[in-house]
């Protein structure tokens, strides 16, 4: 069990190492657009000068930062005087930080078998997520805590600490992305499923929460509207042309096909290389294994809250980003978008698996899974980098 549990510290320690080298490896330092003016917002904050960073519409002009949340920007600030270190290292070393406190969370919920779960981690998906300077890295941490803090509520008596513990997630979702306002609805639409089952000491903390921290958002929102005149910052957002339903149908499962195959080095748009289709060919290999072996799991394979209000998140999020992407188009279905999506459904998945009736199932598929998983880490080192540097550091 202490060998265990030393396993998922390992498995943070090798998965940071990578993104460190990717980093160190990439031209741009895994910084985008979006990037620089979290950095430039950071930068301003570090130097007392308010949160204001430049117009993504006029970059000259810098303006009160409401295009986006502050969440990140603050946190890279604080990092940035606590560490005393620039932006640039100090938003890495947030993304480090959320990492480590989301391998934290899934051993509390997971146990001394979290390693397996966070075995997701190595996946291209949230490699690049993690090594670049976005608040998706904080933001997931947060997804899967609200997920966590409801899941303990409804599997024991429910206690008042839940209220601020949901309070807290709402509210750290909508400052590190507006996107967070989703789990707002989906709070609400599992408020509803309370009333109906009359679970009323429930539905007094759950209302309690969502009514506060709508109360605590809408307020942000009228201050970026007092400050900019518009509610999230710049009135109207450059958006791509609308797509007609099929190419919109297009975009969307081969977003979510990104999203499930692991282990790759590029987004898939249609054009594949011969490695692309050895990785594909590698998980389906696995993936015939794990349903061969599925008979030595005697019972259902979703049946407890933990899957159900995983599933339930990943699936919600999922029908509201496609509505929303639908209604006003923004973004591609990409990695960084689908992620509160993909997340909390393999999280479910291989979680499942850490279950004491699946022991028999895990002794089978475990190798299956750790080895496609590392293959995955592997494949996405800058082997090229790497080589190089172990050239000269041996001449």
């Amino acid at each position: 069990m202490l060998k265990e549990r030393f396993w998922l510290w390992w498995l943070f320690a090798l998965i940071v190492a990578v993104i460190v080298v990717r980093i160190m490896a990439e031209r741009t330092c895994y910084v985008s657009p979006d990037s620089s003016y979290y950095l430039a917002a950071a930068e301003h904050l570090m130097k007392g000068e308010g949160l204001i960073a430049p117009r993504p519409d006029h970059p000259q002009v810098n303006a009160y930062f409401a295009v986006w949340p502050a969440g990140y920007p603050l946190c890279i600030a604080a990092v940035g005087l606590l560490a005393h270190t620039s932006v640039l290292v100090a938003s890495k070393l947030v993304n480090v930080i959320f990492l480590g406190l989301t391998f934290a969370l899934l051993y509390r919920w997971f146990g001394v078998k979290a390693w397996l779960v966070a075995l997701i981690f190595c996946s291209y998906g949230l490699l690049e997520i993690y090594s670049y300077s976005w608040s998706e890295a904080p933001f997931l941490f947060f997804v899967l805590s609200l997920c966590y803090v409801v899941t303990k509520d409804l599997e024991q008596d429910s206690n008042p600490r839940v209220l601020f513990q949901m309070f807290s997630c709402l509210m750290a979702l909508f400052l590190f992305r507006y996107a967070g306002l989703i789990y707002f609805f989906g709070i609400g639409l599992l408020l509803i499923y309370l009333v109906y089952r009359k679970q009323w000491l429930r539905v007094r903390y759950y209302f309690s929460a969502l009514f506060l921290a709508s109360a605590c958002a809408c307020g942000y929102l009228l201050l970026n509207k007092e400050m900019t005149g518009y509610y999230t910052g710049i009135g109207d957002r450059m958006q791509p042309d609308q797509e007609s339903f099929k190419e919109f149908m297009v975009l969307l499962v081969r977003g979510i096909w990104n999203q499930l195959t692991l282990a790759r080095q590029y987004f898939f748009n249609g054009v594949m290389d011969e490695l692309y289709l050895l990785l594909l060919l590698v998980q389906l290999i696995v993936v015939v294994a794990l349903i061969y072996y599925r008979k030595k799991m005697k019972s259902t394979f979703i049946h407890s809250i933990k899957e159900k209000m995983l599933l339930f998140f990943a699936v919600f999020y999922l029908v509201c980003i496609v509505a929303l992407r639908k209604v006003q188009p923004f973004d591609a279905f990409d990695y960084r978008i689908l992620a509160p999506f993909s997340l909390p459904l393999l999280v479910a998945l291989l979680g499942r698996l850490t279950k004491r009736d699946a022991e028999d199932y895990l002794k089978k598929v475990q190798p299956w899974i750790i080895g496609f998983m590392l293959l995955s880490l592997m494949i996405n080192l800058p082997k090229h980098y790497v080589m190089t540097w172990l050239l000269g550091w041996v001449r």
